[in-house]
């Protein structure tokens, strides 16, 4: 769906009721001024859509893996050097950063961008508390 159809299709929504928008402030990189859309739950015709709405699958795809750490975590990597946030060299270390700031978006994006052995090398660091370094195992192991 292209972004103008997307937009057309939420202000739509929104006409009808059965949505309403919200603005908030997001972490992503630096601070940022967004506006977040909600489903209005309450609205009576979401009784009629819902059936039809819990049958919808996304397509599946493959995604491609991402070399480096997106800009919008890079507020949990202030104080690091552009070269250890390559994936393919710096790996470990993007996984031990990710567990000890328990960032759940950060951690959501390097459970499908690093590697299984990024995390079992991170889970051997020392420091870490005995729920990090399990999950470091199960992210590993999921991989």
């Amino acid at each position: 769906m292209s972004p103008t159809s997307a937009s057309k299709a939420l202000s739509s929504l929104v006409a009808k009721g059965l949505a309403y928008r919200e603005p908030a402030t997001i972490a992503a990189g630096r601070a940022r001024d967004v506006e977040l859309v909600h489903a209005n739950r309450r609205a009576t015709a979401w009784l009629e859509l819902a059936p039809r709405l819990a049958a919808v699958r996304p397509p599946a795809r493959e995604r491609a893996r991402q070399r480096k750490v997106p800009p919008r975590l890079a507020h949990l990597f202030w104080n690091t050097a552009p070269s250890q946030l390559d994936l393919d060299t710096a790996g470990p270390y993007i996984a031990r950063r990710l567990l000890t700031t328990a960032d759940l978006e950060g951690l959501a994006w390097g459970a499908e961008n690093l590697r299984g052995a990024d995390w079992e090398r991170a889970a051997r660091a020392r420091g870490l508390d005995r729920r990090a370094r399990a999950l470091a195992v199960n992210l590993a192991k999921a991989r």
